[in-house]
């Protein structure tokens, strides 16, 4: 005769009535989870086409006050309606100076031949600049100055000869004395001797180009003054030309690309997230010895982030870096953890000889209280960014929070028990 406890699993292998309403809610689940399933999957296909709407700009990221408010109104204010803009180009010698013929005659003819395309002239800009007395056409630089001023040009020019047309230029009264703002704050300058000339020699590791351009078949600004997509792949073939084959400098622009390479860099991040979500599923089947545990919370997650991206949309939030990419990791991190908790407890009651029935309604009964304690103080963590004034965050805060709650309810209470039953079905 077996010493061992009876375990009571209630009437009809149910878990016993203890009266709770937790229990009581979770045997509701046990009993009605394909409804509830059905039910999740349509409100699913509802909430697809609304997530995949959802807006990916990112949101304001200034903070919010006097300052901010005042900028803004001087920017409506005073907003150009001038299609042209302008973008700022570092030549960086390899030599150490960027003020001597080779460099400055490379730099130059790369500027003629992006004059001479046709296709990229197109959306260069004439303008005249005060500062030079002169009119700028798309390109120029310090480079085009000494180019004209020299009577050969830089192609017949020698070291000699671009250093004292250089201190000529730069001089203190001199009509090029604005340029001195194109070279690098490590720029210096001393007296010497060049070709028994007594001038200024100037050296410096780098110098800047401007560039203007028509925005005009570029597709313009949108409403906050930023240009698109198009702009920036436009500028990234005028930086090619002006590269050329960089025998003695370095070329680049400044801030020219950001969309494209934040665009760029999510796509080569994808496969790793990927890589790191299939991780997450093979642990899952790992810890709960279940292929199936791993197929049920894959599915789990992606109605998850369907109704994260639908709440959002819903809510006006903007997609972005913060609630594009940084939300769904939280989300998945947190949304597995619930699932691992909540199965493995449900585990635990199986091995000690329960039914599924009372497994689930005494495992979620017993770990109930520290998964809600759990999202609770997680998705206040990620509210009290709301305080912080600046969209972005405000947005991120709140979205987070909404993404575990919803995470919890899917992955921490349902799926748990959809797990029970496809085991219960197929083995």
């Amino acid at each position: 005769m077996s010493d061992a406890p009876t375990i009571d699993r209630g009437p009809e292998g149910h878990a016993p009535q203890d009266g709770t309403r937790t229990q009581a809610f979770f045997q509701w689940v046990h009993d009605k989870i394909w409804v509830i399933v059905i039910g999740m999957a349509v409100l699913t296909l509802v909430a697809a086409p609304l997530a995949a709407s959802r807006s990916q700009d990112d949101p304001n990221f200034d903070p919010s006050g006097e300052i901010y408010d005042t900028l803004e109104l001087v920017d409506d204010q005073f907003e150009s309606g001038s299609p042209l803009a302008a973008s700022t180009f570092i030549v960086e010698a390899r030599d150490g100076d960027a003020l001597t013929r080779d460099t400055l005659l490379e730099f130059q003819q790369n500027s003629a031949e992006l004059r001479a395309d046709t296709e990229l002239s197109a959306n260069l800009a004439v303008q005249f600049q005060p500062g030079l007395g002169e009119e700028v056409d798309g390109i120029f630089s310090l480079a085009d100055k000494v180019d004209e001023v020299l009577p050969g040009g830089l192609e017949a020019a020698s070291d000699a000869d671009v250093k004292l047309a250089l201190a000529e230029i730069l001089g203190e009264d001199a009509v090029g004395s604005p340029l001195r703002g194109t070279l690098s704050q490590l720029a210096t300058s001393r007296t010497g001797n060049v070709a028994g000339v007594e001038t200024v020699i100037w050296t410096a590791p780098a110098i800047s180009a401007t560039l203007v351009y028509d925005l005009t078949e570029l597709g313009g600004r949108d409403i906050e003054g930023n240009v698109g997509t198009e702009t920036e792949e436009y500028l990234r073939e005028v930086q090619s030309v002006l590269q050329g084959d960089q025998d003695s400098f370095q070329a680049f622009g400044v801030a020219i690309d950001p969309e494209l390479t934040s665009g760029e860099l999510l796509a080569a991040s994808s496969p790793f997230i990927l890589l790191s979500v299939v991780g997450i599923m093979l642990l899952v089947g790992a810890l709960l010895r279940s292929y199936w545990a791993a197929a049920v919370v894959a599915a789990g997650l992606a109605m998850t982030m369907i109704w994260y991206a639908a709440v959002l949309t819903a809510l006006g939030f903007e997609g972005g870096m913060l609630l594009g990419f940084i939300g769904p990791i939280s989300v998945i991190a947190f949304g597995v953890d619930f699932f691992i908790h909540a199965s493995g407890r449900t585990r635990e009651h199986q091995v000690e000889g329960h039914s599924r029935a009372d497994s689930y309604t005494r495992g979620l009964g017993a770990v109930f209280p520290a998964l809600v304690l759990a999202v609770a103080s997680s998705a206040a963590a990620f509210i009290s960014n709301a305080v912080s004034g600046i969209e972005a965050i405000v947005q991120f805060g709140i979205g987070t929070a909404i993404a575990l709650v919803i995470g919890f309810a899917i992955l921490g209470i349902v799926t748990p028990r959809v797990l029970l039953a496809v085991e219960e079905t197929v083995g």
